[in-house]
């Protein structure tokens, strides 16, 4: 068995946060039943090998991508990640994205809060669906 480092933790954190994400990763895909354990571990070393940067991060927020690339290129086997950095990529991105109500759980929120946050995502739910309507319908008729 290989020896894992910081760079393989932080890596595996940003394959977490890429599967929060997007909800899948390129080698999650059905594995065979009758495979053994061992050939379940080398499968899916094999197909994370394989799967590229922009395979993996593709439609991610560049903080991300950014965090991501760090870990698997930026970090050597015996050196100590910028944690500051990688904080730093994801407060930008929690500024970024407007994040709320980052260090509660959601049954501490107030209700009359949740309605409003819920409303708010609604609306920006509909006005990007209107605005992927609008640019559908300029390029059908561009062409």
């Amino acid at each position: 068995m290989m020896e894992q480092s910081r760079r393989d933790d932080m890596e595996c954190l940003a394959n977490v946060m890429v599967y929060l994400k997007k909800a899948k990763l390129p080698w999650l895909r059905k594995l065979n039943a009758n495979m053994s354990r061992r050939q379940r571990f080398e499968h899916l070393t094999k197909k994370k090998k394989e799967s590229s940067l922009e395979d993996i991060t593709e439609g991610l927020p560049e903080e991300l991508k950014i965090f991501y690339d760090y870990c698997r290129k930026g970090i050597g086997f015996d050196e100590r990640p910028n944690y500051g950095y990688l904080k730093g990529l994801l407060h930008s991105l929690i500024y970024k994205e407007q994040f709320t109500h980052l260090l509660c759980f959601q049954w501490q929120i107030p209700e009359d809060e949740k309605l409003g946050i819920l409303q708010a995502r609604l609306k920006e739910y509909r006005q990007q669906m209107l605005m992927e309507k609008k640019h559908s319908l300029v390029s059908m008729t561009s062409n």
